[in-house]
């Protein structure tokens, strides 16, 4: 008797186990389907290596699930299937991914930073570590290469007020007056400043900073195509562009345009050869094209392909601009010259190819205002020193707010031995000009038709 109520009670423990069990395991698989959330890496943000084994990482990570619980994570770096680093943070889930984070809104989720990093991919694991969504996992990949932009890596909504860079420290470049700085110039002006609206001030170091866009490195990216070499700020406000001097003021921050580039019209990219359009007296030849004719000569079965080493320093749609201990060298009289949609005009002992292509020190395009210049130097530019271009509508201009005078003033500036002009103004008010030196205009004989004045 004893014997078998004590059967039973076996049989009824055994029974109520078996049912806990699966009670204990059908909560289990609820908690694990409630459980399972999405990790998101929104953003990958480099900072270039400018030496070897100094690059960053910047991670934006997200953790999409309906409980607000604040959940803890960890994120594994691997190069070469080693692991290279690892950080924990922790990170509030979302239930949808925030509207314009690829656009700088990097005020949710969370960013983990990793440095000291060499070029090559990257393999990125994240786990989350506590709470209710323990266990789950993502991974990626990302890629570091050498001169990537600051812009990709620097958090510009966060980051308010002027800045203060360094061309060389954040920029990556060398000013060896050997290497090509091309990347670098780019990625400071258009994929930087230009991004940003401006607000920056950019520090020039002493050194010869080589320019040959024609020919980049073989590292270019395939967006810098067809980039003529130069600085290119577009809608930028309050950029100060400083450069090293000496004790006599003299600008010790050199930009150089690299010898051998192309400057002209060619028949297209493939041929190689320059146009060549026969002497023609120029008011003939005027009166036979239309205005913007695209051909070459007015000859419609010619059409041009045009090459140009690029202007130096080029602003359009800003104000506020400040540039100082700037010096900048064409290089004209080693550039490659090609042929002129122009007619090639002949006189007394002179030839004028006139080219026309943009390759000066200084352009200045339609509206732009409260752009202050000194202790520069613009010398052997393909076409001129300062060119500032504009016309009845789009100009260069002072502040209109101002209760005084407001000149745009260029001071202290030598422009010598460019090809066209050593300073063009098609447009603008309130420019002053004091204590410049103009000299050795028109030395290519490539454009001196334009320069003649009255």
């Amino acid at each position: 008797m004893k014997t078998s109520f004590f059967n039973r009670k076996i049989r009824f423990g055994l029974f109520y186990m078996l049912c806990l069990s699966f009670i204990l395991l059908r909560g289990y698989h609820l908690l694990a389907q409630a459980s399972s959330a999405t990790i998101t890496f929104n953003q990958f943000q480099t900072k270039a290596a400018c030496s070897p084994g100094n690059a960053k990482i910047g991670i934006q990570l997200f953790i999409l699930h309906p409980t607000s619980t604040t959940e803890d994570f960890e994120v594994e770096l691997k190069f070469n299937s080693n692991v290279v680093g690892s950080t924990s943070g922790s990170v509030t889930p979302l239930t949808s991914m925030p509207a314009s984070t690829l656009s700088g809104n990097t005020n949710t989720g969370e960013w983990v930073n990793f440095t000291n990093l060499q070029d090559g991919v990257y393999e990125i694991k994240a786990t989350i570590t506590t709470g209710n969504l323990t266990g789950n996992t993502a991974s990626s990949t990302i890629t570091i290469t050498n001169h990537l932009p600051y812009s990709a890596y620097f958090n510009l909504t966060n980051q308010p007020g002027q800045l203060s860079l360094d061309l060389k420290n954040d920029f990556c470049a060398y000013g060896d007056g050997i290497t090509n700085d091309v990347h670098s110039i780019y990625y400071a002006s258009v994929n930087f400043i230009s991004q940003r609206g401006g607000n920056v001030d950019l520090f020039i170091p002493s050194g010869t900073y080589l320019i040959d866009a024609q020919n980049p490195p073989s590292n270019t990216p395939l967006f810098m195509n067809g980039f003529m070499g130069g600085f290119i700020f577009n809608n930028c406000q309050n950029v100060n562009i400083i450069g090293d001097a000496n004790a006599n003021n003299l600008p010790l921050s050199i930009f150089k345009y690299a010898a051998g580039q192309d400057y002209g019209y060619y028949h297209s990219n493939t041929d190689p050869n320059p146009i060549i359009i026969p002497n023609t007296p120029f008011e003939n030849w005027q009166s036979q094209c239309t205005s913007g004719s695209q051909n070459c000569g007015c000859d419609a079965s010619i059409h041009c392909y045009s090459k140009t080493p690029g202007s130096l320093l080029n602003f359009s749609g800003c104000q506020n601009i400040t540039i100082a201990h700037i010096e900048g060298n064409g290089n004209k009289d080693n550039m490659n010259f090609a042929g002129s949609v122009y007619p090639v005009i002949s006189g007394p002992n002179t030839t004028i190819e006139n080219i026309q292509l943009g390759a000066s020190g200084l352009r200045i395009n339609g509206f732009n205002k409260n752009i202050n210049v000194s202790d520069c130097n613009f010398n052997n530019f393909c076409l001129d020193g300062i060119f500032i271009n504009g016309d009845h509508v789009n100009f260069l201009e002072r502040d209109q707010t101002s209760q005084t005078t407001v000149y745009n003033l260029f001071e202290n500036i030598n422009c010598v031995n460019n090809a066209r002009c050593g300073i063009s103004i098609t447009a603008g008010k309130y420019i002053k000009l004091l204590e410049c030196e103009f000299n050795e205009t028109g030395q290519k004989s490539l454009c001196k038709l334009t320069c003649r004045g009255n």
